[in-house]
């Protein structure tokens, strides 16, 4: 009887994504609680190492799917970051004339295919006759056949396999709320935004419930600034973050200056521990650490491992397959 008890706590776990630390009695037991963890999806274990205190691990984020090998934000890209075994897929938002959301950046079609206009200015159906050109687009990008994927496309490839952070999802938090909560993909979600606690309840209104919920994983898009005084107005805004009734589980750190001692340490001396996201795209997001540099410049240890070294635990990358390589020769991608 014991043995079953302790199997029932495992599956009710297992139904929460909870981390499996509190296995505990018989041999049977604890066999029977391992097979049941390693039933769960990846996208849960990914989320359990999320919630849980371990600081070790680094996530590793696809800057719009990975467009070096497939159209950005479609869903080639997308089944490709989950192959190459990513952690999450950054994906953006964009509303169609008759209400439906789909995959873009700019909002546009312009850049990235055969066609032309504001998405906002489309019909669905009008949208889906464009195909997507190779990696970010430009006129001169070979075309492909893939097309602009809907919301509930890419939400349902990664169902279960990757987690996914949607940007710009202040463009409609209620309708995008709805559709995560009619797939049931709430958990694999990560928001974000930039301001002050009250601006963001205020500005994302009703839904900010299912926010404090903690179903979606919410995240505060910070600056370092470019100044001792502009980082200090920032530590209050992490400060003011980590008193309210919804200290979050993590930071977005934007970095377009030296670097963010006085937020690193804040982050490190908060009660909440909250994760540090860097994103390595360009200079302007992480000075002098970035994947901008050119030749010899860029080196895994000089951008990546910097990064690492300052605490960062999520890293945005235009490079997910690379930094992959780099993290699990550091043994810090082990799940």
């Amino acid at each position: 009887m014991k043995a079953i008890r302790i199997l029932s706590v495992c599956l009710l776990a297992a139904a929460a994504a909870i981390p499996f630390v509190g296995c505990t009695g018989t041999a049977a037991a604890s066999a029977a609680c391992s097979a049941v963890a390693q039933q769960a999806t990846r996208a849960e274990r990914l989320r359990a190492k999320f919630d849980s205190a371990d600081r070790d691990y680094v996530f590793v984020v696809a800057h719009r799917s990975d467009w070096r090998n497939h159209p950005e934000n479609s869903l080639a890209a997308i089944r490709s970051a989950i192959e190459m075994g990513g952690d999450m897929v950054e994906i953006d938002v964009a509303k169609t004339k008759d209400g439906h959301y789909v995959l873009s950046h700019d909002g546009k079609l312009d850049r990235v295919s055969d066609r032309t206009g504001a998405i906002k200015n489309l019909t669905l159906a009008e949208v889906r006759k464009a195909r997507l050109r190779q990696g970010q687009g430009g006129k001169d990008a070979p075309l492909t056949d893939e097309r602009v994927p809907t919301l509930e496309e890419a939400l349902d490839v990664c169902r279960g396999k990757i987690l996914v952070n949607i940007d710009k999802f202040n463009i409609d938090p209620a309708g995008i709320t709805s559709i995560i909560y009619s797939l049931g993909v709430q958990r694999q979600v990560v928001l974000k935004g930039s301001g002050t606690h009250e601006d963001m309840k205020k500005k994302i209104g009703d839904s900010w419930k299912y926010i404090a919920s903690r179903d979606f994983i919410y995240m505060p898009v910070v600056n370092s600034g470019k100044s001792a005084e502009a980082e200090a107005k920032t530590v209050a805004q992490v400060k003011a973050w980590d008193a309210s009734d919804y200290p979050p589980p993590a930071y977005e750190v934007c970095v377009p200056g030296d670097a963010p001692a006085q937020i690193v340490a804040a982050l490190n001396a908060s009660p909440n521990k909250p994760r540090l996201w860097i994103n390595t795209l360009w200079d302007s997001l992480a000075h002098d650490h970035s994947e901008s540099l050119k030749g010899d410049a860029f080196t895994a240890d000089g951008v990546w491992g910097w990064w690492l070294k300052q605490g960062a635990t999520m890293i945005q990358t235009d490079r997910p397959a690379d930094l992959l390589d780099y993290l699990k020769k550091l043994g810090r991608h082990t799940l």
